[in-house]
């Protein structure tokens, strides 16, 4: 299995900042790490997107900022679990957002409308 294989050969985990929220899909497929503030971001990983770096096996990850636009990189690291964010429920930190559903993990800067749609079968970015 996949998801698997990727989680087994994640080496490293990345350091959350102070404040921030970890948290990860019901299915376990995404996991993503979110801080609020003037440096506000979020970072999600997806399981179930390998890619390859620094000679293994990583998941791909989906990341924005306060002043960056989404973007899609191979960043050699996970996040911890963290807790479930439930189907239906939302996590925010300063204009992150943040909504899980049975379809995927929608995430929006909410001042400019940029984001990313995330699920095992679809990637997106807005």
């Amino acid at each position: 299995m996949l998801v698997l294989a990727v989680a087994g050969a994640l080496a490293g985990h990345a350091a959350a900042p102070a404040g921030a929220a970890e948290f990860h899909t019901p299915s376990g497929n995404i996991r993503c790490t979110m801080s609020g503030g003037p440096q506000a971001s979020v970072q999600c990983w997806v399981f179930s997107r390998a890619c390859r770096a620094h000679g293994g096996t990583f998941a791909y990850s989906w990341a924005m900022g306060a002043t960056r636009r989404p973007t899609r990189f191979c960043p050699g690291d996970v996040v911890a679990a963290g807790r479930v964010l439930p189907y239906g429920r939302s996590v925010r930190r300063g204009v992150m957002s943040c909504t899980s559903r049975v379809r995927g993990l929608t995430c929006t800067h909410r001042r400019t409308g940029h984001g990313f749609f995330l699920s095992r079968e679809r990637q997106r970015i807005f």
